[in-house]
């Protein structure tokens, strides 16, 4: 990675391991977008939802987290792609300018209908009821003062994707990713992730095609082995803990 000055990072649930955040995936039955079919599994997810951003709150910034803080102070990052929702990178603040949070904010709450967004306190986190948007409560009073009809009232939820849901800003990390795309990256690091969702190995696969063509290195850093229809996409491959990465590259 050293002399590499246009690095982009797509990062999973192993980055925040070190700082006792949960993997979704070991969650992945409350983290469905069936939950909200019932009022006692709305409840569990919240609650799931309310725990991990809890520990999150209290949790230093990781060894990796910090590394890709240098990366940004140095000008080297040109984006963090995360699956995290858990906002670590939030303390970070040059960071944080540069990450893009591929599945939500679980420090958010968004409309359902309008797609507004807001800040959500964590002892504030709603139960089944889930609250009425204010964006669309305000543009149905002014409906309803000009004479026409009302508008339905969204409800809030956590601003985080869950399993077997559609992507809501598909178009928009499209666009972000082919701005990057024309800064012309020499280095991609995955970190802390499996690939799996197609989506994700879509992005991997891009991406590290453009740093090829231009003679740079793409690195795959996780517990887990890379599979085997990933492979050919990296040219290094480091399977143990990123933080141990990071710590290996500072000792160089």
């Amino acid at each position: 990675m050293r002399g590499k000055s246009r690095v982009v990072v797509l990062s999973g649930a192993g980055i925040s391991a070190n700082a006792g955040i949960p993997f979704v995936r070991h969650i992945s039955r409350e983290m469905h977008i069936s939950s909200y079919a019932s009022n006692e599994r709305t409840k569990t997810l919240h609650k799931t939802i309310q725990e991990i951003m809890l520990k999150a709150e209290e949790a230093p910034p990781t060894a990796f987290h910090n590394w890709l803080e240098k990366l940004a102070r140095d000008g080297r990052l040109v984006r963090h792609y995360t699956q995290n929702f858990d906002c670590l990178e939030g303390k970070l603040p040059l960071l944080q300018a540069k990450t893009i949070n591929l599945h939500g904010r679980g420090d958010q709450l968004i409309c359902q209908s309008c797609s507004f967004i807001c800040p959500m306190h964590l002892d504030e986190i709603p139960g089944h009821d889930l609250p009425g948007c204010p964006e669309c409560e305000k543009r149905s009073l002014v409906r309803s003062e000009q004479g026409r009809r009302s508008l339905a009232i969204g409800r809030l939820r956590p601003h985080v994707l869950l399993y077997g849901e559609d992507h809501p800003n598909d178009r928009f990390i499209h666009v972000t990713m082919r701005s990057n795309l024309q800064r012309e990256p020499d280095a991609l690091l995955v970190v802390g992730r499996r690939l799996t969702v197609p989506g994700a190995k879509r992005m991997a696969k891009v991406i590290s095609g453009r740093v090829k063509r231009r003679g740079g290195t793409s690195v795959w850093i996780s517990k887990e082995g890379c599979s085997k229809d990933m492979d050919r996409y990296f040219s290094h491959k480091f399977q143990g803990n990123c933080d141990d990465a990071v710590e290996s590259h500072r000792t160089e």
